[in-house]
């Protein structure tokens, strides 16, 4: 996930830079991000890593799923912030 936010993150700064650049690739990427379906989204992630039997059964993941949640908030400032470039 971190690999596929930087992607994104040069993706955005591209654009940024270069407004003529054509927008597929990104908006290719944002959907793909936005709605998972291939993979079953966020909501599998939930599922697996984020309920309280995941904490009590791993503690010694805890630093992982909390990476985790901190790169879902990024992507979410990304939707947020970039919503109105790919419009």
């Amino acid at each position: 996930m971190e690999q596929k936010n930087q992607e994104l993150r040069t993706l955005v700064m591209q654009h940024s830079a270069q407004k003529s650049l054509d927008l597929r690739n990104l908006t290719m990427r944002l959907n793909g991000m936005i709605d998972a379906a291939v993979n079953g989204g966020i909501a599998k992630y939930q599922e697996a890593f984020f309920g309280e039997d995941f904490a009590v059964n791993n503690p010694q993941n805890a630093t992982h799923v909390t990476r985790l949640k901190e790169l879902f908030l990024e992507q979410v400032k990304f939707y947020v912030n970039n919503l109105l470039l790919t419009s």
